[in-house]
């Protein structure tokens, strides 16, 4: 009897690289507000990441792929 195969996910890194004007004023009276030492461009970035993975994730799983699916390297 032939054994299953197991499943291995074939990975695909890509980089994508974009700019984005903001109101620096704006943005460090809200960084103020939350009490966090990071600069505007950290904090800018970090969220700009946490936004697209979120959205391409939740895409997928809408679309009846699993969870899980998406890693920032």
């Amino acid at each position: 009897m032939k054994e299953a195969e197991s499943y291995v996910p074939k990975m695909q890194k890509v980089r994508i690289s974009f700019a984005v004007e903001v109101d620096a004023n704006m943005i460090k009276d809200y960084i103020i507000d939350l009490g966090t030492n990071e600069t505007v461009s950290q904090f800018i970035k970090s969220h700009m990441q946490a936004s697209a993975i979120g959205v391409l994730e939740e895409s997928l799983i809408n679309n009846g792929y699993g969870y899980n699916t998406v890693e920032l390297v």
